[in-house]
């Protein structure tokens, strides 16, 4: 199978988008802390996160959600 989009697609756009290395490796820690409260919250709310949803602000690393979908699950 050919690969359309390269697998480190986001990781060479935040290099691009930060001045040091430095400043990727903070902006990556960021990310990975904010990423990692927002599944907490959706494990305990039981909502589905959804990439769609999120609002990556890439100078400070902050990842807001602009739509909770608290529809009852089928079943």
């Amino acid at each position: 199978m050919r690969e359309v989009v390269p697998k480190n697609v986001l990781r060479q756009y935040l290099e691009d988008k930060t001045n040091s290395y430095d400043d990727f490796l903070m902006l990556r820690k960021m990310l990975a802390y904010q990423y990692g409260a927002l599944s907490c919250v959706q494990f305990t709310l039981s909502i589905p996160l959804k990439l769609e949803n999120m609002f990556i602000n890439v100078r400070t690393g902050d990842i807001s959600l602009w739509n909770l979908d608290f529809k009852e699950k089928p079943g």
